[in-house]
């Protein structure tokens, strides 16, 4: 039966050892269009907007899907540094019966950093400055990705690209979003960095994806094992699983897939698959999962994944909804407004106050955004600059609020939507 194939790249390993953390509640993840004008994000070819996607070329188009699933991602991660992606369209393979859709990596990983939570343990670059608090690969992008150019144009594979962002493709069609979704989670921290061939590490050192990849045989972990014991557990289907913590919680809807108490399996054919074993969930999970190593459909639903980044260091909203409400700054303004406080519900003069300086400052954010949504370029660019100061002065002063007591409404639904507000203003 013909399947398209989500392969992951080989890492693009250049490493690095050595450089106080600060935490934004979302992470700023900015692409690169690396293509060549006329081709890839730059292709010209007039298509008609599709699926809640506007754009009117067929590089527009996929341009946007890549930044909605971009803005997917940032929404639920946090990173004081911006995440950069350089992404672009190039012929991969593809035939009758198989076709790689992308692939993806990070540009560099680190240790021994300041902010590290481990000791002699590679990140891959885009945690690793997130734990970090500082870009320790300045004038570098963190991820690199590629993606097939001649899907369901020039080879035989019987689909084809469909990108519209409501994650309703048709029959004969792959979800672009998805399969960016999938390709950005390795090169967040997805994939691990020791050898599947030989069992070794690099360099003599784990790294923070292998310290929860477990041999359920004899119930130990990665760094633990042997060389040889590792390589065994790599093709050892249904034996290889995720010890991680916070994949087990979030995996009891699962009814296919889980071990023994709750680990979910990770891919092991039998046959070492160099790119898609180990650094994917295993087929036999159901439902089924975005980092299975084959796209199955459409899928926005990113628990499993959030929460398996989550266990290699990321600060990760595992609790937030997937699909993620809102990745748009006009989407986006509406929870906002839902969330401020009323200052006629206040019960003393403190929250008052407090409830009345942040409707103050709520007011210069929507006037701005109100101003952007009619200009462009330059100038709607100054006017997101505007919303962004008043809406950080807004959140400062909730958050000392909701310390001192004198907030008035919860502080969870504020800052969720204002920090995803402020992350799409400041892309």
């Amino acid at each position: 039966m013909s399947r398209s194939t989500l392969l992951l790249a080989g890492v693009w390993l250049l490493v690095v050892a050595g450089v106080p953390a600060r935490v934004r509640a979302a992470a700023v993840i900015r692409v690169n269009d690396l293509d060549h004008p006329g081709e890839g994000f730059n292709d010209p070819t007039p298509v008609a907007p599709i699926g809640g996607n506007p754009g009117v070329t067929l590089g527009e188009q996929r341009l946007i899907a890549f930044r909605y699933a971009a803005n997917i991602w940032g929404a639920l991660l946090d990173s004081a540094v911006d995440i950069r992606v350089g992404a672009h369209f190039d012929p991969l393979m593809c035939d009758a019966s198989n076709a790689i859709l992308g692939q993806a990596g990070p540009v560099t990983i680190h240790r021994d950093f300041a902010g590290a939570p481990l000791g002699a343990t590679w990140y891959p670059v885009a945690l690793a400055n997130a734990l970090a608090g500082r870009d320790l690969s300045p004038g570098k992008r963190e991820i690199q990705a590629q993606f097939s150019s001649s899907y369901g144009v020039s080879c035989p594979f019987p689909r084809s690209w469909y990108y519209g962002l409501d994650a309703q493709p048709g029959a004969a069609q792959t979800d672009f979003v998805t399969v960016v979704l999938h390709e950005l989670a390795h090169g967040l921290g997805f994939l691990t960095f020791y050898n599947v061939k030989t069992g070794q590490t690099l360099m003599g050192r784990q790294d923070a994806f292998m310290r929860w990849l477990e041999d359920a045989t004899t119930g130990r972990l990665f760094p633990d094992l042997t060389p040889g014991e590792r390589v065994a557990a790599s093709v050892s289907t249904d034996k290889l699983q995720w010890g991680g913590p916070l994949v087990t919680a979030a995996a009891t809807e699962k009814t296919a897939g889980v071990g023994v108490g709750g680990h979910v399996e990770m891919y092991a054919p039998p046959i070492l698959e160099p790119g898609s074993s180990v650094v994917h969930y295993s087929e036999a999970v159901t439902p089924d999962e975005l980092m299975e190593p084959f796209y199955t459909g459409p899928d926005r639903d990113l628990r499993l994944t959030v929460a398996l980044l989550a266990d290699v260091g990321w600060a990760a909203c595992t609790t937030c909804p997937t699909p993620v409400p809102c990745v748009t700054v006009e989407a986006c303004r509406a929870p906002f407004a839902a969330a401020l406080p009323d200052p006629g519900t206040a019960t003393d003069d403190a929250s008052r106050a407090t409830a009345t300086r942040i409707t103050t400052l709520a007011a210069r954010v929507e006037t701005a955004l109100d101003r952007a949504a009619v200009r462009s370029g330059g100038a709607q660019r100054r006017q997101y600059a505007r919303a962004s100061r008043a809406l950080r002065a807004l959140l400062a002063a909730a958050r000392e609020a909701d310390a001192s007591g004198t907030l008035g409404v919860p502080l969870g639904p504020l800052a969720i939507a204002g920090d995803t507000l402020l992350a799409l203003l400041s892309r």
